[in-house]
């Protein structure tokens, strides 16, 4: 092997192993994204069910303070 040829083979091995980091990169941001997502996702459902039994109580207690009046 001449010189260049080994110049080239370096520079492919380089290139091959920042591919492989970045697509382990890339997967692994996706999966931690998709987690975050359903978190918030369940967080957001869990506030507005929180946010419709607050409504719920204020009108029995709105029912109750007119039926005492």
């Amino acid at each position: 092997m001449n010189k260049l040829s080994k110049i080239f083979l370096v520079i492919i091995i380089v290139l091959v192993l920042a591919l492989c980091i970045m697509s382990y990169l890339y997967v692994n941001m996706r999966r931690s994204s998709k987690q975050n997502l359903d978190s918030l996702l369940t967080k957001s459902q869990e506030l507005t069910n929180a946010y419709q039994r607050i409504d719920e109580l204020e009108n029995k207690i709105n029912t109750i303070s007119n039926a005492i009046k």
